[in-house]
């Protein structure tokens, strides 16, 4: 039930935009718990006025300056190890005995300024948060936190910069010329960061190359990356009602025998419906599962050797078409093309709708996984497994972009201003500390807090579990919206809920096909892209909903072409090889 109009994809990492101008949609819950991990092998860890370069690996080779990525060896061997190459270990519990990172003290006794974004409820003060004296002991600096609510974001950051006193460090915001910025007013971490230079920072050099690849403007490495796991698009399911109605492991095994299994689903007297959607994705137009379900490429990719948008291909086309008909025999919930994701959770949970399409891995499963657990009876969710475009052959699944949030105005990096290079190497220092892996004592201190303050022991199954004041001693303090490792297949108190997530993986990753201009960049997508979106977008949901016709889809990609898509497209291209 994502919540977040993405300029790049509806679905994911989504950023800017919600009622009625640069706003940032609901992604409170995005941001409430990314649960993705790393790709990697068992135990691991894995506004400026001057015109801008059209794409972010101009003037470089993107792989000659990519950090060299060194897999975090654990001290200790996972609950459920990976079964394979790609697929993450699991953790039905927090590790015993949490290990020292980090043996040095990164800061100097400085102040460090940091401006980011909350879409959560306050934290504890800092004068009031044991937390965060403790942190800034271990750190040795003066944290001044100046956080803002994300839907006043965009305004507040680009006043900031207007007004010239930037912080040390910042999460970029939408930046209209956005390289013009990096360049002029923050630092070039290409000197200390790439190739074998992040081996000094050794919890920098376990963020993988596909990770760092967005972190790369006009061949230089311009800020720390907030690593997402590679699970994207789901679609998320009330798998109760499913067993139920449908029954436990029937599955569709191509289009026409889920549009099967959603009728079945549907009785409209009992209030009962097979699947819902958003507000800010009216019937799952750009979520993107539908696409995927048809084939289609992931956002970008290549077509007969030509660089082409999902919305160009004949899949997309598809897409539109079946859900179109899906409208037509009432499956969808009545309030599809509305709902908010407060009650879309409640009702999902309530069973009246079985589906809705979701960034699962990354705060809206673990959210739903945990509202499930705590009624009575329990309510079982699990994600949809994939469905093929055809009967026996390949599904395919979209991986994420890999860095969060990322998209057209948001690159999603934090930046450092401008500063000599030994202040440059203290924040490295800082944020290599923070970048400390799951099962840490540096993470689990920035994540949960003081043991007995904000977290105890179950005595029973040795997992942690928040006091009342641990969340917002902890999890809500936004650290974790910057860069820091990559999220765990683990939920506290839910030994269940990790390996599940690793049997999805093993499921769908082996399908997923990668979005290829990822490590590229088009200043016209940054200027562009959210009036583009929204004139197509709002085309197709006229076209399901039935208030015109499917033969107004053709037009509506012509016009997205016209207005600025082909534009994109080349200057895409003139990058994509050095974005490789």
């Amino acid at each position: 039930m994502e919540e977040a109009p993405s300029s790049r994809r509806l679905n994911r990492r989504a950023f800017l935009q919600a009622g009625g101008g640069l706003g940032i949609a609901g992604l409170g819950l995005l941001f409430a718990a990314c649960t993705g991990a790393a790709p990697a092998a068992p135990t691991s860890t894995g506004p400026a006025t001057a015109a801008s370069k059209p794409a972010a690996a101009a003037g470089g080779n993107t792989k000659a300056i990519l950090p060299t990525y060194v897999p975090f060896q654990l001290p200790f061997k996972a609950d459920v190890p990976s079964p394979s190459q790609g697929i993450e270990d699991a953790w039905t519990k927090f590790p015993a005995t949490p290990f020292k990172s980090v043996t040095d003290t990164p800061g100097t006794g400085k102040d460090l300024t940091l401006f980011s974004g909350t879409f959560w409820p306050p934290y504890t003060p800092a004068d009031q948060n044991p937390m965060l004296t403790e942190l800034q002991k271990q750190l040795n600096v003066n944290l001044k936190l100046d956080i803002t609510n994300g839907a006043d974001y965009p305004v507040k950051f680009n006043t900031l910069i207007a007004g010239g006193e930037l912080p040390d460090v910042m999460w970029v915001g939408p930046t209209p010329n956005l390289i013009d910025f990096l360049k002029n007013q923050c630092a070039d971490l290409t000197p200390l960061l790439a190739g074998d230079g992040v081996k000094d920072y050794p919890n920098l050099a376990a963020i993988t190359t596909n990770t760092w690849k967005g972190t790369i403007f006009d061949g230089s490495i311009m800020g720390l990356p907030s690593p997402f796991g590679p699970m994207g698009t789901n679609m998320q399911m009330n798998k109760s009602r499913w067993d139920a109605e449908v029954g436990e492991g029937v599955y569709a095994k191509d289009p026409d025998d889920l549009k099967k299994m959603l009728q079945q689903l549907t009785r409209p007297q009992e209030n009962k419906y097979a699947i819902a959607s958003s507000i800010t994705d009216p019937f799952g137009i750009d979520v993107g599962w539908f696409a995927m379900m048809f084939g289609s490429v992931n956002f970008w990719g290549m077509v007969n050797g030509k660089l082409t948008n999902y919305r160009e291909t004949d899949s997309y086309k598809q897409s539109i078409a079946y859900l179109r008909d899906l409208q037509q025999l009432g499956v969808f919930h009545p309030k599809a093309a509305t709902y908010d994701s407060v009650a879309a959770k409640a009702d999902h949970a309530a069973g009246q709708f079985v589906l809705i399409s979701s960034n699962a891995f990354y705060g809206n499963h673990v959210d739903m996984w945990n509202r499930g657990n705590a009624l009575s009876p329990k309510i079982k969710f699990d994600l949809l497994p994939l469905v093929p475009a055809t009967a026996g052959a390949k599904p395919t699944y979209w991986f994420s972009d890999w860095i969060w949030p990322h998209n057209y105005l948001g690159p999603g990096i934090f930046a450092f201003k401008k500063a000599s290079d030994d202040r440059i190497k203290e924040l490295l220092r800082v944020w290599n500390w923070i970048c400390s892996p799951f099962g840490s004592q540096e993470r689990l201190l920035w994540e949960y807090g003081l043991e007995g303050t904000d977290w105890t022991r179950d005595s029973a199954t040795g997992d942690i579990a928040f006091t009342q004041r641990g969340p917002a001693d902890s999890t809500f303090v936004p650290i974790r919206f910057g860069p820091h490792s990559y999220d765990p297949l683990y939920n506290p108190g839910t030994p269940d809920y990790g390996p599940a997530m690793q049997k999805n993986e093993t499921q769908m990753l082996p399908y997923a096909i990668n979005d290829v201009s990822v490590g590229a960049y088009s200043n016209t997508d940054g200027q562009k892209g959210i009036p583009l979106n929204t004139a197509f977008h709002g085309v197709m949901t006229d076209i399901v909903a039935g208030r015109k016709q499917m033969s107004d889809f053709d037009q509506a990609v012509k016009d997205w072409q016209s207005n600025g898509g082909n534009q994109i497209r080349s200057e895409y291209e003139a990058t994509l090889p050095a974005a490789q």
